[in-house]
């Protein structure tokens, strides 16, 4: 589920951008990050602290992003301060824990906590009832609290790619306003149903979910079922991007092919057991296909996309065992 606008503050990946020591300074003085020029054995230069927490105050924006923190700035949770925090950036540090005092950030609307060592979400999260992006790639999250889920009715992102979650908590359907969901890299066997009950949702990432092993998705008869893809997403009318390449997928309800009215893009890259010919033949396919078709004003030829770019399926295609999956 990787994010750019409200919906874009997906991170792919941990980099730490360079610049100059100058540049580094004056972002500094505007309290808009903490540089390490600013850092004395670890700790904050007390010179600084006071022009920065006011900066945070002012703006509204904590950024104290590639800082090599072990924990949030406690003054973050300042009575003066924590009701005024809009936005907190702290990805690329070493952060293991949120600590409870993280519910005084009531007026909280996004944060993004990727490239951390994070292994839980704190219940008390579910007091930022103001949340509409959390992004936390990259960690070790292995569950999040159902209570917090419950709460977070304005979430539209949430992004929770390549931690370890097995599963996602029922009470996900509580998330009324979710547009985009990014669980890809995880251990998850299934989308659960519930997905069904967030109308808004029009993005699902779920790619490289192995269900619990590396080999289930490669043998059969070590995972039977394979991964779970639920005919409760049928409901969902704006969904038009699900993506779930090596997932060991084996079948597409029919319900998302003939009720995701705006469905125009599925991946299934890598999915070995994929039934192609069923899911050709399932009721419902052929619209999916001519929304394709209609969006992009592309050919098909032979079960293949041309676009400007040439042969453009975007699946691994074995004629041999007709495996073909249109995808754009």
């Amino acid at each position: 589920m990787g994010v750019q606008d409200e919906s874009s503050s997906r991170v792919s990946s941990c980099h730490t951008l360079l610049a100059p020591r100058g540049a580094r300074e004056r972002v500094a003085r505007m309290g808009c990050c903490v540089s390490r020029d600013e850092r004395v054995g670890g700790e904050y230069a007390s010179a600084n602290a006071s022009r920065r927490e006011a900066a945070w105050k002012r703006t509204g924006v904590v950024g104290v992003r590639d800082a090599n923190l072990r924990e949030l700035p406690r003054a973050c949770f300042a009575p003066d301060l924590a009701p005024t925090v809009r936005t907190l950036d702290a990805s690329n540090n070493r952060i293991a824990a949120l600590p409870p005092a993280v519910a005084s950030l009531v007026g909280l609307q996004r944060l993004t906590l990727a490239c951390n060592e994070l292994r839980d979400v704190p219940p008390e999260l579910g007091a930022c009832v103001a949340l509409r992006a959390l992004v936390l790639d990259r960690n070790r999250v292995e569950r999040i609290p159902p209570a917090a889920l419950g709460a977070w009715t304005k979430l539209q992102t949430l992004s929770l790619a390549n931690n370890r979650l097995r599963e996602l908590p029922p009470e996900i359907a509580l998330c009324a306003s979710l547009a985009k969901l990014d669980v890809s890299g995880n251990e998850l066997g299934a989308l659960p149903p519930e997905l069904g009950e967030c109308a808004k949702l029009a993005e699902i990432r779920a790619e490289d979910n192995r269900g619990g092993g590396a080999e289930a998705s490669s043998d059969e008869s070590r995972n039977p079922v394979g991964f779970v893809v639920p005919r409760e997403l049928g409901r969902l009318s704006k969904l038009a991007s699900l993506t779930l390449d090596r997932c060991d997928v084996r079948s597409i309800p029919g319900e998302i092919f003939a009720e995701c009215a705006s469905l125009v893009t599925l991946s299934l890259r890598g999915c070995a057991n994929l039934n192609v010919r069923a899911m050709e033949e399932t009721p419902g396919y052929d619209a999916f296909r001519r929304r394709v078709e209609g969006k992009h004003a592309k050919k098909i030829h032979g079960g293949a996309m041309i676009g400007a770019e040439g042969l453009t399926d975007g699946v691994d295609r074995d004629t041999r065992k007709e495996r073909i999956v249109p995808h754009t």
